[in-house]
């Protein structure tokens, strides 16, 4: 027989146990049914979220963990669960005040954004095209595009930042995924340097879905009228198949263009003559002449040049511009080019930066051209700087001018420092 003594011992001993027994079974439940309140989300969204599993014995610590994901998603402001009778219920205050920014995709070139939505929401399903601007979502969706990629065979990495529209962008950082070749039908590149100088302009950069498109498409545009193809059409603007070339992914534009007829210049007008500005000044090669072709950017060269020509002439408030007529019949362009001199400006004063000695004034003062209320000439300008070629240095000195437009007057500012 055991002795009273021990009997007692034997007692105290079961008692602790069953004592410790109903502490540990406070702290699971077998959570038949977990639910989720106060959140825009699914139930089976915030389910996969919570990464638990309904009929399952959980822990306290495994339903903490539980709340923790959900908390660090950055989707809610509070986050509160209690169990009752088999239910596990999560209450979720859901963050009105998050910024939200809509997702894009920088150079996945092998999906649209709405396909790589979809493949994230498979794997995601609380991602639906959104990340909140803080919280775990932005760093899952990373994780998630990594494993999409390594389901195609490509081992990348991923990085995301915010651009401009309050948008979150994913890119590819490697390997690199470069535009390697662009093919146009109708367009050949080596016809013309002005288009192979645009080829080489969008080869071998870096692809960016939308913008690389828009660059091929506006940039073979540009080429093609400026060699006279004025009524051109280019695109849409696609892509071939992405190949891993090398430590880089390599992906070739693809399209076709109509460039149409090609223009010639039919007619050129210059501008009613004004103070000493001749014809022979409004005369040059590099600008529209007839014969030639109607490139935009000369046409708006033509137009600047003019009026440079009108203010070296004393017109410092001229102003140019063009008509252009296009005769789309016999693909021809005229061009009548108009100035508005303004007054012309007389020489006032000479001034000399204050860092000049007074041996390079009195030399510049000997040989200055343009005296005191002289219309203001250019040539007399350049042509008493070049009389004193080494005054500054062993290099002439140069002139800026300071227009006094109430009275049509200018100073002119010489010093050994490049200006204009």
């Amino acid at each position: 027989m055991l002795s009273p003594m021990k009997s007692t011992r034997i007692a105290l001993l079961l008692a602790a146990l069953l004592s410790i027994a109903a502490a540990v079974a406070a702290q699971t439940m077998v959570a038949k049914t977990i639910t989720f309140t106060g959140a825009p989300q699914s139930q089976a969204e915030l389910l996969t979220l919570s990464g638990l599993t309904p009929g399952k014995t959980l822990t306290k610590n495994e339903i903490d963990t539980a709340a923790a994901r959900l908390d660090a998603s950055g989707l809610f402001t509070s986050v509160q669960w209690g169990a009752n009778a088999g239910v596990l219920t999560f209450s979720l205050e859901a963050n009105a005040s998050a910024q939200m920014e809509r997702v894009q995709y920088g150079n996945f070139v092998w999906f649209t954004q709405a396909e790589l939505n979809n493949a994230i929401h498979e794997r995601l399903p609380l991602f639906s095209g959104s990340v909140p601007a803080n919280g775990e979502l932005k760093d899952q969706v990373k994780q998630t595009l990594v494993a999409v990629m390594r389901d195609r065979g490509l081992n990348v990495t991923v990085e995301g930042h915010g651009v401009a529209g309050g948008r979150f962008q994913y890119s590819i950082a490697s390997p690199k995924v470069l535009v390697t070749d662009i093919k146009i039908d109708n367009v050949k590149w080596d016809s013309d340097p002005v288009l192979e100088s645009v080829r080489h302009s969008q080869v071998d950069i870096d692809y960016i879905e939308g913008i690389s498109q828009t660059g091929v498409r506006e940039n073979v545009g540009y080429a093609l009228k400026e060699i006279g193809y004025l009524d051109e059409t280019v695109g849409p603007i696609g892509h071939g198949e992405p190949k891993l070339e090398g430590e880089h992914i390599g992906v070739v534009m693809t399209g076709s263009a109509d460039p149409g007829s090609r223009y010639k210049v039919a007619r050129v007008t210059i501008p009613k003559l004004a103070g000493s500005v001749t014809a022979a000044d409004l005369e040059s090669d590099h600008q529209v002449n007839v014969g030639g072709v109607p490139s935009p950017s000369l046409v708006e060269n033509t137009v600047a040049r003019m009026a440079y020509v009108y203010k070296r002439h004393g017109f410092l408030d001229a102003k140019s511009s063009v008509d252009s007529m296009q005769d789309h019949t016999a693909h021809t362009m005229s061009y009548t080019f108009s100035v508005v001199p303004g007054e012309a400006y007389h020489m006032r004063n000479l001034i000399f930066d204050p860092g000049m000695t007074a041996d390079q004034k009195a030399q510049l003062t000997q040989v200055w051209k343009l005296p005191p209320g002289g219309v203001y000439e250019r040539v007399d300008v350049d042509r008493s700087l070049q009389q004193v070629k080494t005054v500054c240095g062993g290099k002439p000195a140069s002139a800026g001018l300071l227009p006094q437009p109430a009275t049509h007057q200018v100073d002119v500012l010489v010093s050994c420092t490049s200006q204009r």
